[in-house]
C-alpha cells in the first residue's frame, strides 16, 4: 500500500492517526497545506469543504480531520471554534471561563474525511471528557492542558502526550480504528 496523505498541520492529530494506522498496515504521510476553512457551526460542512479544497490542491487520495469541542453547560460552546480559543486563551483563561460549571463534561466530536476522485467517505465519533480545574502538562495547545478524556485516568491530554503514552488505545483513537478497517478493505477493492 502506498502512503496516504494526511493533510494536517496539527502534530497531535498526526501522531494519533499515524500510530493507529501504522498498526493496521497503513502508512500516513503528513502534508501541510494552507487551507482557508469556512466559518460554520456545522462540523461536517467544515470537514467536507476542507477535504474538497485539499483534494483540489493535491489531486491525490487523502484524509483530513476536524475536531469540535462542545461544553453542554455552555450551550455547546466553543464547538468548531476551539482552534480560535487555543489561539486567544491561555490554559487559565479556559479554566476561569468554566470554573463555576457544575457539569464539567466536554464532548469531542471527531471527523475524518477520506477523499479521492471517486469517493468521499466521512467518519464521525463523539468522545466524552471532563474540564479540569487546574491546568496540567506541557505538550500542545491550551485546551489540551485543561481537558481529560474519559479513560485517561484524570491525566490531561497534554500529560498523555508528555509521557509518550500509547495513543492508539485511547477513546479518541476509536474513530481511527474504524477508518483503518474501512480503508484496508477499500484500498483492496
Amino acid at each position: 500500500m502506498s502512503k496516504l496523505a494526511f493533510v494536517t498541520g496539527n502534530v497531535e492529530k498526526f501522531l494519533l492517526g499515524e500510530q493507529t494506522c501504522r498498526k493496521a498496515g497503513i502508512e500516513l504521510e503528513q502534508v501541510k497545506l494552507d487551507i482557508d476553512e469556512i466559518q460554520s457551526e456545522n462540523s461536517e460542512a467544515i470537514a467536507l469543504d476542507k477535504a474538497g479544497k485539499a483534494f483540489a490542491m493535491l489531486g491525490k487520495p487523502l484524509i483530513i480531520t476536524d475536531d469540535s469541542w462542545a461544553i453542554p453547560e455552555l450551550g455547546g460552546f466553543p464547538g468548531p471554534y476551539m482552534k480560535s480559543i487555543n489561539q486567544w486563551f491561555k490554559p487559565q483563561d479556559l479554566i476561569n471561563l468554566t470554573a463555576k460549571l457544575k457539569d464539567r463534561t466536554i464532548i469531542l466530536t471527531q471527523i475524518i474525511v477520506y477523499i479521492d476522485s471517486k469517493n468521499t467517505q466521512l467518519f464521525q465519533k463523539d468522545s466524552r471528557g471532563q474540564l479540569l480545574k487546574v491546568a496540567k502538562g506541557n505538550w500542545g495547545q491550551v485546551s489540551q492542558k485543561a481537558i481529560t478524556m474519559d479513560g485517561d485516568n484524570g491525566k490531561s491530554i497534554a500529560e498523555i502526550y508528555d509521557g509518550k503514552h500509547q495513543l492508539d488505545n485511547r477513546k479518541p483513537a476509536e474513530l481511527w480504528h474504524e477508518f483503518a478497517n474501512w480503508y484496508k478493505d477499500y484500498a483492496q477493492s
